[in-house]
This record gives C-alpha cells, sequence and structure tokens, in this order.
C-alpha cells in the first residue's frame, strides 16, 4: 500500500533568503559541472570526475548553503547515466545538451 504526506511550510523571511540560496546554488553548480563536463569530454573524450569542494574554492558563495544540498546535485549525476546491456554508458544529460546545441547552431545558421 503507497501511503502519501503532503506538508505545508511556513517559512520566516530568513528561511525564504536561505531557501533561495540554496536553490540557486544548487542550480548553478548543477549547470556549472554539465558545462565543465561537456567541455573536459570535448577536449579529451573523457568524463570529468569532479566534486562540490572543488567549485567552493572558485566561487566562495557556495560555501553560505547546505553543503549535502550541494552533494546532492552530485549524485544526480549517477542517475543520469544510462548502462546498456551491451556494456556501453552514455551520459543522458551530455547527449541532450549536446543535441540541443548543434539544432540552435542549425537553427542560426539556416
Amino acid at each position: 500500500m503507497n501511503i502519501a504526506y503532503r506538508f505545508r511550510i511556513y517559512p520566516t523571511e530568513e528561511q525564504k533568503i536561505l531557501l533561495g540560496k540554496t536553490f540557486g546554488c544548487c542550480r548553478f553548480l548543477y549547470n556549472q559541472m554539465l558545462d565543465d563536463k561537456i567541455r573536459e569530454y570535448e577536449k579529451t573524450k573523457k568524463m570529468l570526475k569532479h566534486t562540490p569542494a572543488m567549485y567552493k574554492r572558485e566561487y566562495p558563495f557556495l560555501k553560505e548553503v547546505d553543503s549535502l544540498a550541494l552533494v546532492n546535485v552530485q549524485r544526480i549525476w549517477k542517475r543520469h547515466i544510462y548502462h546498456c546491456e551491451c556494456g556501453n554508458k552514455m551520459d543522458r544529460d551530455h547527449n541532450a545538451t549536446i543535441n540541443i546545441r548543434e539544432e540552435v547552431r542549425r537553427m542560426l545558421t539556416a
């Protein structure tokens, strides 16, 4: 039997600001990791292995939010890897981003 619970929260103004920063930093980190991964793959044809801690040195504002939220961004990558029965592995986000970029280029040059 599946049971679902629905909760409503009423954050204070300070909590709203912290939630906004956390979601914004997670979105920024995800996009930054995706961009770095694509660039590294295009250069070396190998997947980049990186952690949120590597980005905290370059972007100090990431230190203001909960580190577990940022680690969960990294964990999302594992769900985006498709393992074929033949043993081949594909990064779904990487492939989708390349397809979107190529389509935009095609549309701009047409």
